[in-house]
C-alpha cells in the first residue's frame, strides 16, 4: 500500500517512530531522568511514551476508548487524560480530566486512581475518592489542569474551573493548597486570601516553589502558600515581551522550570514558547503568532496551539503541539525539529506524490487509460491524478466554491463529494453543498442534469427536483444515474433526460426497514453502487449496513445489523460496520466497502462474507508496509485491474493487489 498522492499527516494514534508514529491532540507532557518523554494523548484517551530517538509506544490505556478502568496499564482507561507530572520514584501522576480523577502509573505498569471519583465532579477536600474537583478537561475555553510533584511527594493540581490549587498528600488526602473557592477578582497574598482565575498548568523549582499559569499570567506560590504575581495580567490577553506586569501571554497551557530556575511556557494563543527568569523577565524562545508548522531556528520555527512542555536532562526542551498532533523539540541551541508524529498539510495544490495537497478528496474513479479523478470536497474543485502521482485540476479552481456551469476551468462548485464515470466517459458528479447532480462531458463541459435549489426532497424533472443532500453517486451501463440523497433518507433516480425519481425509501423518514420501493427506511444512506446486472448497493451509513436493491426495487440487508455499530467480520448480519461510507461493485462481484470510522476497507463476497483486508479497526494512521496496513477515515474506493484506489483524509492511496 503506496501514497500515490496527498499528504497522510494529521490526527491518529499509530505507534512508530518519528513520522510513522500519530497523535491525536497533545497534551501534558514530562521527562524522566532517562529522557524519555511521557505524553498525554488526549482524544486517543492514552499515555504516550517517546524514546529521545523518537520510537512511539502506548504505556498506559486502550487507545480509542473512553473508561475509567484501574489495573494493568494496558487495560486499564482513562477519558481525555491531560496533565502529567513523575515524582522521584518514577510514579506518572496522570489528570485524567473528563473523569475528574488523579491517577497514578507505577514503574511496575499499574494504574490506580488517588484522588476524585470518576464522573463526578464538584469542589470538595476529602481523602481519596471523597475528594471532588472541577469539571473542565479541554485545553481550548478553559485551562486544561495541570500537575506537579514537590521534594516530598505531594502533589498539585491546578482546578482551573473551581479557582484554586489542590494539594493531594502521599497519603490521599486532597486539601485546597492556595486560593479560594468561589473564585473572587484575582489577587495576590497568602492562602485563601489569595484569589485565582482559572489556575491550569503547574510547574516546580527546585526550592519547591510552584508556578501557576492563571489564564493570561504567571503566578508564584511558594512552599508556604503565598501567591504573587511574576508576569503578565490574569484579564490582559496579548503577545508582548518585557518584565513583570508589562508582559503579555495569550492562554498558558504547560510549564517547565531549568535547573537556573527559569520558566518555559507555552502560550497556546499566541502559538509560541516563552521563557520567563525568575525576576520576570519575559522573552519568546521559540514560534511565532501566526502560527503554523515548520521546522528550524527557534524565532523562524511554528506551532499551532502548543500545549505541554517539559525539560530532559539535556536541557532540551518537548513541545505537544496539540493542533499540529506532534511532539517538537527545542535544541539547547535553539533548533526545532519534529520528533514525533507528522502534522497536517490540507491547503490544496497542485503539485506530484506527497507534494500535492488535498482539502477532503472523496469521489474516486479510474478512466480506461488508468487516469484517477478525485471530487476535492474542501478543495471545490475536481483533480486529475496521473498513474506517477501528478495531480492538476481540471474542473473548477482550488477554494473558490460557486456554480456555475460552463467550460470545465470556469465552472465553479460548491462541495464536490460523490463521483462516477458513464460509459461515454462523462462524470457525474453530487455536488453535495449545490444540491445538485452534474455532469462534465467528455469535451469538459459542466452541466447541472438536476437539482441546484435546497429544500425538501421533490421528485421531478432538471431544476424542478430537490435534493435534499446528495452524498453517493453511481450510472449504470444505460446511463442512469443513481443518488444517496443522504439526508432525505432516500435513493433518488435520475434518467439521462434529468427527470428525477425515489425508487427506495421515504422522503426524510429515517429507518432500518427493508421492503420495496418507499415501504423501505435508510437512515442517512451516504454512497450508491450499481453491479452489471443493475443490482444496487448502498452503504447505509447511521444503520452501519450494507443494503442491496434489486432492479424491481425490493431493499434488503445485506451485512450488518442495523442500529449496532462495531467491527466484526463473519456472514450477513454477523459482521459489524461502523458508519461505512463508500462502496464499489468489482467485475467478480464481490463489494468493497470504505468502513470510514473504523478505517478499514472490509469484502463482502456475493454470498454475503464480509472480511476486513485493509487497516485495522480503531487504528487511525498511515502505515503503508505489509497490509493490511493502517489508514485514516478510508472515503471512497475505484478499483482498476488488480489495484485498488482509496481516498483517505488527506490523499489518495493504492493497493498495487487487490486483496
Amino acid at each position: 500500500m503506496l501514497v500515490l498522492a496527498g499528504h497522510m499527516g494529521g490526527p491518529g494514534n499509530v505507534n512508530g517512530r518519528g513520522s510513522a508514529a500519530r497523535f491525536w491532540l497533545p497534551t501534558g507532557t514530562v521527562s524522566d531522568p532517562a529522557g524519555n518523554l511521557y505524553v498525554a494523548d488526549t482524544y486517543n484517551h492514552v499515555i504516550r511514551k517517546v524514546t529521545p530517538e523518537g520510537i512511539v509506544s502506548t504505556v498506559a490505556g486502550v487507545r480509542g476508548h473512553a473508561g475509567a478502568d484501574d489495573g494493568p496499564a494496558n487495560r486499564a482507561t482513562f477519558y481525555g487524560p491531560g496533565g502529567l507530572a513523575m515524582d522521584r520514584a518514577g510514579n506518572l501522576y496522570i489528570a485524567d480530566n473528563g473523569n475528574y480523577t488523579v491517577r497514578r502509573l507505577t514503574p511496575a505498569g499499574s494504574v490506580v486512581t488517588v484522588a476524585g471519583t470518576p464522573g463526578v465532579s464538584g469542589y470538595l477536600d476529602g481523602d481519596g475518592p471523597a475528594a471532588r474537583f472541577g469539571p473542565c478537561w479541554t485545553v481550548f475555553g478553559c485551562e486544561t489542569p495541570g500537575l506537579a510533584v514537590d521534594s516530598r511527594g505531594n502533589v498539585f493540581y491546578g482546578d482551573s474551573s473551581n479557582g484554586v490549587i489542590r494539594r493531594i498528600a502521599p497519603t490521599g488526602t486532597v486539601t485546597t493548597f492556595a486560593g479560594r473557592w468561589p473564585p473572587e477578582d484575582a489577587r495576590d497574598g497568602p492562602g485563601s486570601s489569595a484569589s485565582f482565575y482559572q489556575p491550569g498548568p503547574l510547574a516546580i523549582d527546585a526550592a519547591n516553589n510552584l508556578y501557576v499559569g492563571d489564564r493570561y499570567a504567571l503566578r508564584k506560590v511558594t512552599p508556604s502558600a503565598v501567591v504573587s504575581t511574576l508576569a503578565g495580567q490574569v484579564y490582559e490577553a496579548g503577545f508582548a515581551d518585557g518584565t513583570g506586569t508589562a508582559a503579555r501571554f495569550f492562554g498558558l497551557t504547560g510549564m517547565a522550570v531549568d535547573g537556573d530556575g527559569n520558566i518555559f511556557a507555552t502560550d497556546v494563543g499566541n502559538n509560541a514558547v516563552r521563557r520567563i527568569t525568575p525576576d520576570g523577565i519575559v522573552t519568546t524562545a521559540a514560534g511565532q503568532r501566526d502560527g503554523g508548522v515548520a521546522d528550524g531556528p527557534a524565532q523562524s520555527a511554528r506551532f499551532l496551539a502548543p500545549a505541554g512542555i517539559a525539560i530532559d536532562s539535556a536541557g532540551q526542551l518537548h513541545v505537544a503541539d496539540g493542533a499540529n498532533n506532534t511532539i517538537r523539540r527545542i535544541s539547547a541551541l535553539g533548533q526545532v525539529t519534529t520528533l514525533a508524529g507528522l502534522a497536517e498539510q490540507s491547503e490544496p495544490v497542485d503539485g506530484t506524490g506527497a507534494n500535492a495537497r488535498f482539502g477532503l478528496p472523496v469521489g474516486i474513479v479510474t478512466a480506461d487509460d488508468g487516469t484517477i479523478y478525485v471530487a476535492d470536497q474542501n478543495g471545490t474543485a475536481i483533480r486529475k491524478v496521473d498513474l506517477d502521482g501528478t495531480t492538476t485540476t481540471v474542473a473548477g479552481q482550488l477554494g473558490v466554491e460557486g456554480i456555475d456551469d460552463g467550460p470545465a476551468r470556469e465552472a465553479r462548485f460548491k462541495a464536490p463529494y460523490g463521483l462516477a464515470r458513464g460509459a461515454d466517459g462523462s462524470l457525474y458528479l453530487a455536488d453535495a453543498l449545490h444540491f445538485a447532480v452534474r455532469r462534465i462531458a467528455p469535451d469538459g463541459r459542466v452541466s447541472t442534469l438536476a437539482g441546484g435549489r435546497h429544500g425538501a426532497a421533490v421528485d421531478g424533472k432538471g431544476k424542478d427536483a430537490i435534493f435534499a443532500r446528495p452524498f453517493g453517486i453511481a450510472v449504470d451501463a444505460s446511463g442512469h444515474v443513481y443518488v444517496a440523497d443522504t439526508e432525505a433518507h432516500t435513493i433518488r433516480k435520475v434518467t439521462r433526460d434529468g427527470t428525477v425519481t425515489t425508487i427506495a425509501g421515504l422522503a426524510h423518514d429515517s429507518g432500518t426497514s427493508d421492503g420495496i420501493g418507499a415501504e423501505a427506511r435508510f437512515n442517512r444512506p451516504r454512497d450508491v453502487a450499481v453491479d452489471a446486472s443493475g443490482n444496487l448497493f448502498v452503504a447505509d451509513e447511521f444503520n452501519h449496513t450494507i443494503r442491496k436493491i434489486t432492479r424491481a426495487g425490493v431493499v434488503s440487508t445485506m451485512a450488518g445489523s442495523p442500529g449496532e455499530a462495531g467491527s466484526a467480520d463473519g456472514l450477513g448480519a454477523e459482521a459489524r460496520f461502523y458508519r461505512p461510507g463508500g462502496l464499489t461493485v468489482s467485475p467478480e462481484g464481490a463489494i468493497y466497502v470504505a468502513d470510514s470510522w473504523n478505517h478499514t476497507i472490509r469484502k463482502i463476497t456475493s454470498a454475503g462474507s464480509v472480511t476486513t483486508v485493509v487497516g485495522k479497526p480503531g487504528v487511525r494512521g498511515f502505515v503503508g508496509d505489509e497490509l493490511p496496513g493502517v489508514l485514516s477515515f478510508p472515503q471512497r474506493i475505484a478499483l482498476r485491474g488488480q489495484s485498488m484506489y482509496v481516498t483517505t483524509a488527506r490523499g489518495v492511496v493504492v493497493v498495487s493487489r487487490r486483496p
